[in-house]
């Protein structure tokens, strides 16, 4: 398990295994040119971006509102920063490999040549898990605690995209990272902290005469309850003789000069009717794969 207060650390050594071209992670960059380059972007990335850490049930429903959207934007405006790192807890999608699928514990992002680099990344533990089951292990001397395993650029432009023009692999990826940038400011749905930094790595960064390293928390709030805050203004008494559900949904909401933008929000779902009516249910199943 990846812990916030250990992140600046374990960034550090993943920056310093990526620019060591002696090791195992370059070596394997080797072989493909292309994803050479891409190692040496992700790594000025990690560099200088900044870190986070998403809790599972943030990342639950940011995998969950990501399959709602039907368009995205890759625009520095969408991104909490330019360039940074993204852990969210316990894994979201799942990345096919020549060891089968495993799940993604992290995506780094930046600018490219072609536009926004996506790095996905998976926990060493994971891959030392499979190769333990055919005897062999992973060098943690060469491999740091994230491993690098594919990287995606996408297209930066000022209007949204087809989330369906998105490649295959990394479609829910991708969606899952967007839509957890936007949840990070909805102050009803997410709560924002800063991780406590364990010593040795404050002192770590003092002696090197480097700012304090700051890891941002992301999680659901604890005394989150959907509401729809238009509900009472909306519903007039007497016109609807029951109570329903009404499932979370992405919102344009005006703001900025004379409200002339527009950003994206997430309504949760919330019960629509009266007060005291009967209450309309539908038998759901819901699988979550994370």
């Amino acid at each position: 398990m990846i812990r916030p207060s250990r992140l600046p650390r374990l960034r550090d050594r993943m920056v310093a295994l990526l620019g060591d071209p002696d090791s195992v992670l370059r070596r394997s960059a080797g072989i493909d040119t292309d994803y050479g380059h891409d190692l040496d972007i992700a790594s000025r990335h990690l560099a200088t971006g900044e870190l986070y850490w998403v809790a599972g049930d943030m990342a639950a429903l940011a995998t969950a509102a990501g399959r709602a959207l039907d368009t995205v934007r890759w625009s520095t405006a969408d991104r909490p920063s330019g360039t940074g790192l993204m852990v969210m807890d316990g894994g979201v999608g799942w990345l096919r490999t020549s060891d089968g699928e495993l799940p993604v514990d992290a995506i780094s992002w930046g600018p490219a040549p072609a536009g926004l680099l996506l790095t996905l990344w998976v926990d060493r533990q994971r891959l030392d898990d499979n190769l333990a089951d055919r005897g062999a292990r992973v060098d943690p001397e060469q491999v740091p605690a994230l491993v690098p395993m594919r990287g995606h650029t996408l297209p930066v432009a000022a209007e949204a995209m087809p989330v369906g023009e998105l490649d295959d692999e990394v479609r829910t990826l991708a969606v899952t990272l967007w839509s957890a940038w936007q949840l990070m400011y909805q102050p009803t749905l997410a709560e924002r902290s800063r991780a406590e930094i364990d010593r040795g790595v404050r002192r770590a960064y003092a002696r090197a005469d480097r700012p304090e390293p700051e890891v941002t928390i992301v999680d659901l709030r604890s005394l989150y309850r959907p509401a729809d805050p238009d509900h009472q203004a909306r519903v007039e008494p007497g016109r609807y003789s029951h109570r329903w559900v009404v499932t979370g949904h992405w919102r344009d909401q005006p703001h900025g000069p004379g409200r002339s933008l527009r950003k994206r929000i997430w309504i949760p779902d919330y019960i629509k009717g009266p007060d005291g009516a009967p209450l309309l249910t539908r038998e759901r199943v819901n699988v979550w794969r994370r």
